[in-house]
């Protein structure tokens, strides 16, 4: 992390160095970030391509397209995280197609991510501000931890990854459970037709 100017931007300290060797060691892949022309043929539009990380180029991959429509949302991550829900999504596709994951349960777990964002910025262009509950908040934990844990696999974990079965169910609890409770708090005032 660095301390920049505001008039140049050129560099005044290093406030902080991260060391991503160990997190490498275990599979890890940074998100990658790309600079797309906007509509208008000139404005820079960030973004970051997230590939699961035993990403193979030869084969094909499903693509889950995040955007963000207006200025009340941003995907493209301003710090470093070792995780985050786009990584999940990655590690998810490719864990379905390895086997790893029942299908179902990757599509129940990647719609409700669809379903609440897009709810959400339906919400935002309404001027509604629906703040992340404590049981999205559990889900996202679950999703760190399974994840982490499919990631390592049952060579390194030995009978610890039978953990990853029970995680999967919790998630999708989790997942369903956080859906039907941002609708019940806010469907009410986001989907009548006086807004």
């Amino acid at each position: 992390m660095q301390l920049r100017a505001a008039e140049d931007g050129r560099v005044l300290m290093e406030l902080e160095r991260v060391e991503i060797a160990p997190l490498r060691k275990l599979g890890w892949r940074a998100p990658e970030p790309f600079i797309a022309k906007g509509r208008d043929g000139t404005t820079d539009i960030w973004g970051v391509i997230v590939k699961p990380a035993a990403f193979d180029p030869r084969k094909k991959y499903p693509v889950i397209k995040n955007i963000y429509a207006g200025p009340h949302a941003s995907f493209a991550p301003k710090f470093f995280a070792a995780y985050n829900g786009m990584m999940a999504l990655a590690e998810l596709g490719f864990d379905v197609e390895r086997g790893i994951v029942p299908g179902w349960m990757a599509v129940i777990i990647v719609g409700r991510e669809i379903a609440v964002t897009g709810f959400r910025a339906i919400a935002a262009s309404q001027g509604h501000t629906i703040p992340a509950f404590a049981l999205g908040k559990i889900k996202m934990i679950l999703e760190t931890v399974t994840i982490c844990i499919l990631i390592l696999g049952p060579a390194i974990l030995g009978k610890l990854y039978l953990l990853s079965r029970w995680g999967l169910w919790l998630i999708i609890i989790a997942a369903v459970g956080s859906a039907a409770e941002y609708y019940i708090r806010f469907g009410p005032k986001v989907l009548s037709s006086d807004t």
